[in-house]
C-alpha cells in the first residue's frame, strides 16, 4: 500500500496534468526526456530534477525548497519497469504561469515500484508532460504540487 501511495505522490509531482544531455534535448520525442525526469523523481534524486523543471515554475520555488520539500515525502523501494504507453500533443497551462495555454507533449507511463520485501511493489499508470522552452524540454509540476511546495510547510500542518 505505501508504494501505491508513493506513485500516487509521484504522480502528483509530474503534473497529472545542472542540465544534463536529457533537457538539451531539440523538440525531439518527449518520452525519454520525461522518462528520465520519472526516473530521476523515482529514485529520489530531486537536485538532478530541479533543473529540468519548467523556469516559469523554478522562479516560484527555489531548488532549495523544492528539494527540501520532495525529501519531506521520499518515493520508498526501487522503480523497477517504466514503460511508455501513450502520447498525446495538446496544449496546457503551466501552473503559476501566466504563459495561457501553451504547446506541451503528454505521455502517459507504467510504472512498477518494488519494495525490499517480497509483494510489494504496486504498478500505476501517471501521466507527465513536457513543455519547450528556449527550444529544450522542460517537465512541470501540477497546480496541486506547485502550491504544496509554495506553502512553506510542504504541506505539513504546524505543530
Amino acid at each position: 500500500m505505501r508504494y501505491l501511495l508513493a506513485l500516487i505522490l509521484l504522480a502528483g509531482a509530474l503534473g497529472l496534468a545542472a542540465a544534463d544531455a536529457y533537457g538539451q534535448t531539440r523538440r525531439g520525442d518527449a518520452a525519454p526526456f520525461l522518462s528520465h525526469v520519472v526516473r530521476l523523481l523515482a529514485a529520489n534524486n530531486y537536485e538532478a530534477a530541479y533543473p529540468l523543471l519548467h523556469p516559469g515554475q523554478q522562479r516560484l520555488v527555489s531548488a532549495g525548497e523544492y528539494v527540501a520539500c520532495e525529501q519531506t515525502s521520499p518515493i520508498p523501494g526501487r522503480l523497477t519497469s517504466l514503460r511508455a504507453l501513450k502520447t498525446t500533443h495538446g496544449r496546457i497551462h503551466v501552473a503559476g504561469t501566466n504563459a495561457g495555454s501553451v504547446p506541451a507533449t503528454a505521455v502517459t507511463f507504467e510504472l512498477r515500484l518494488t519494495g525490499s520485501l517480497p509483494g510489494e511493489s504496486a504498478t500505476v499508470d501517471l501521466t507527465a508532460h513536457a513543455v519547450a522552452v528556449g527550444g529544450r524540454w522542460t517537465w512541470i509540476l501540477s497546480a496541486r504540487r506547485l502550491a504544496l511546495h509554495r506553502s512553506g510547510t510542504c504541506g505539513v500542518a504546524a505543530a
